[in-house]
């Protein structure tokens, strides 16, 4: 298969995951980390891979990358794209009264974090999203579905669309120490947030920093006596960035659409 729809394999991906045996390694807890608005360019199609060395030369070669994989839904926002992955079925965001799209939409199918939580009767504080992705991207993981929904909603952590990628990453510490979850999708955002400024220098900064933070986060990880060699790591992007342009994202163009997929 060539071309992947949108996260399509993610939720089986993660419910086949977790509490599965494959060969002599049992995963438990699987963690997502989503970077919002890095374009492939600065990443794996980098020959240099000058801008994420540590997931290039120290996490690469412990997993395994998918190269051909793409948005192929609205390179808009997070909000279609996370509730792609948390769905496996690709969502389109409705257009509101002005012509721009609705954000904070509720997904209409369930999220791996409800059908997990059901089918395992896991408290909630052992499903998490960090959200580092501000008020657009607020309901996470939950659904409209009669027989799943909130009551089966993963814990929420941080809506500040201000928030830095350390800001994040330390709140997701500190919920793994207090609650050692099993579930867990966190949202960095501060590479998008940094590209929109047009500063090309404070853009691959963010992208520099993210790459450091995400190794010390797998560190942290593996030194874990309740994750270490049992659980399971996948770094992507919700969405590229336009091909001729940085600064923004949201149409059809290979930049936009062109993703980074990492499983460890």
């Amino acid at each position: 298969m060539r071309k992947l729809v949108l996260f399509a394999i993610l939720s089986g991906l993660i419910g086949t995951l977790l509490y599965s045996t494959c060969g002599a390694y049992e995963t438990e807890n699987v963690f997502i980390f989503v970077i919002d608005g890095l374009r492939n360019k600065e990443a794996f199609e980098d020959p240099t891979h000058q801008y994420i060395p540590n997931i290039w030369n120290n996490l690469r070669p412990m997993g395994t990358i998918y190269r051909h994989f793409y948005n192929t839904g609205q390179t808009a926002t997070s909000t279609g794209a996370i509730a792609t992955i948390t769905s496996g079925i690709e969502q389109f965001l409705p257009l509101n009264y002005r012509g721009g799209y609705t954000l904070n939409v509720i997904q209409k199918e369930p999220s791996v974090f409800e059908y997990y939580r059901k089918k395992f009767d896991v408290a909630k504080e052992k499903t998490w999203v960090i959200n580092g992705g501000g008020a657009d991207t607020e309901n996470i993981g939950i659904s409209l579905s009669p027989l799943y929904g909130s009551s089966y909603a993963p814990s929420l952590a941080f809506s500040d669309r201000r928030a830095s990628d350390k800001k994040t990453a330390l709140k997701l510490e500190m919920v793994m120490d207090t609650y050692h979850p099993s579930l867990v999708l966190v949202e960095f955002a501060e590479i998008d947030r940094t590209a929109w400024t047009g500063d090309w220098e404070a853009y691959i900064n963010a992208i520099k920093n993210l790459d450091s933070i995400i190794y010390k986060l797998h560190e942290k990880i593996e030194s874990d006596s309740h994750y270490a060699g049992k659980t399971t790591l996948i770094i992507t992007t919700s969405y590229g960035r336009h091909s001729d342009s940085f600064k923004g994202h949201g149409d059809s163009c290979y930049g936009c659409r062109s993703l980074l997929f990492l499983a460890i």
